[in-house]
């Protein structure tokens, strides 16, 4: 049995108001041999050694699991459909199960095939690597390792506490309340119903554009998730789920990986791995595009200085502590007063993975999906690989509709297209 950590607690909580689903998807050159792609998964499954997952109070445990069928994604519901309805069915919870779903929607020249899962489960790192052993399997069977993944035998507090991560108890705890005071002025979301139902939606910017993003970047000293923030803040002020205000502050979120921060390997371990930094922007820099981008910039670097992502949880202890007293409808009402966010970024650049040695062929493309939870409306999950950006929006139906997500994500891409065009 294996400890659970403070997010992946807090992500079981969640789980009682509504599902916190996540995927990845590979769109891989040639045709689709179902019967040899779900023989290839499960492979993955048994040399990996993770199969059923069995969860007893704050420990889990990972069992032999049995022969799992791969989904064939009708083609009239299509990938947007297909992922839109698993985002919002649940696992269950009843004795072990396994939290994958492998799934794979056949082409003409070309196929998907992906995992949705359970996200408390893994983060995006931990899923690329049973990724990349299916792909492996399929396409260039000498790469494949085959050899088990390691869960971690603590929490975060042991990986990435005070002292293990560069940061310390006292500073990091009035960091906290300084985020708080800055919180009580930010615009807050009207969810009566608290309905969580999830729609999703696949994007694709020109191929090119991430490299002039990149020069732009470069040249303004900031970083390419600088630039995601800014254009999702724009985004956001003018079609999100909190009304445009006056002067009305607004804040969003970001979801950063932590292994980077641990000094031991964790290169091997499956698990999830996460903590998040939020950036508040100023209601008058909302129409000034220069002063929004230096001002998520400066925040993001003082951030990045303090280990913030890593003294973020200390406020999922909090938010944990609390769902543990409250209803999920009391505890969503919580949340939007705690952490008021309009929209959140999650940012994966592939030509730093495995996914590269494979692309443009026969790996064509790479997409991750991501929750929004009880905090966040929309997020944006933008992947980065070859001369390819492509991102996936996942909103709250009941917040942001079909109209409103397509002009959000039209905006988005509009200003990223902006900022490329400056030279």
């Amino acid at each position: 049995m294996k400890p659970l950590n403070i997010f992946q607690r807090c992500i079981r909580v969640w789980e009682e108001a509504h599902p916190y689903n996540a995927a990845q998807v590979l769109q891989v050159a040639g045709e689709a041999d179902v019967g040899k792609i779900a023989a290839a998964w499960n492979e993955v499954l048994l040399a990996s050694g993770l199969g059923s997952a069995r969860v007893v109070g704050r420990k889990f445990c990972y069992e032999t699991a049995p022969r799992q069928e791969v989904a064939v994604v009708d083609a009239q519901l299509g990938l947007e459909g297909f992922i839109t309805q698993e985002m919002n069915r649940p696992f269950g919870d009843k004795g072990a199960v396994i939290p994958f779903r492998p799934f794979v929607l056949p082409g003409a020249g070309a196929y998907h095939m992906g995992l949705m899962y359970r996200h408390w489960v893994a983060d995006s790192i931990s899923l690329r690597r049973l990724l990349r052993e299916w792909f492996c399997r399929l396409c260039d069977p000498g790469a494949v390792r085959g050899e088990p993944l390691h869960v971690p035998t603590g929490g975060l507090w042991r990986y990435f506490g005070p002292g293990r991560s560069g940061w310390s108890w006292a500073k990091g705890a009035l960091s906290v309340v300084r985020s708080t005071r800055q919180f009580s002025r930010v615009r807050r979301i009207e969810d009566v119903n608290n309905e969580q139902r999830v729609e999703c939606s696949l994007h694709r910017l020109p191929d090119g554009m991430v490299e002039a993003l990149l020069e732009v970047a470069r040249r303004r000293q900031v970083t390419l998730h600088d630039l995601f923030l800014a254009a999702l803040a724009r985004a956001c002020d003018a079609h999100g789920a909190a009304p445009r205000q006056c002067k009305s502050d607004l804040a969003l979120g970001s979801i950063v990986d932590l292994r980077a921060l641990s000094s031991e390997n964790l290169e091997n371990t499956f698990s999830l791995f996460l903590g998040f930094t939020a950036v508040v922007i100023g209601g008058e820099l909302l129409k000034d595009p220069e002063g929004l981008l230096a001002s998520v910039a400066a925040q993001n670097a003082e951030q990045k200085a303090r280990r913030a992502a890593a003294v973020s949880m200390l406020r999922m202890a909090a938010g944990y502590a609390q769902g543990r007293l409250l209803s999920p409808e009391r505890l969503a009402a919580f949340y939007r007063s705690y952490m008021p966010l309009s929209g959140g970024v999650s940012n994966v650049n592939m030509n730093r993975s495995w996914p590269a040695k494979y692309h443009p062929s026969p790996l064509l493309d790479y997409l991750r999906v991501a929750p929004t939870g009880p905090m966040v409306p929309v997020v944006i999950a933008a992947t980065t690989m070859g001369r390819r950006l492509s991102f996936v929006l996942t909103r709250r139906a009941s917040l942001v509709d079909a109209v409103r997500g397509a002009e959000l994500a039209r905006t988005f891409i509009e200003e990223l297209t902006a900022r490329a065009n400056m030279g």
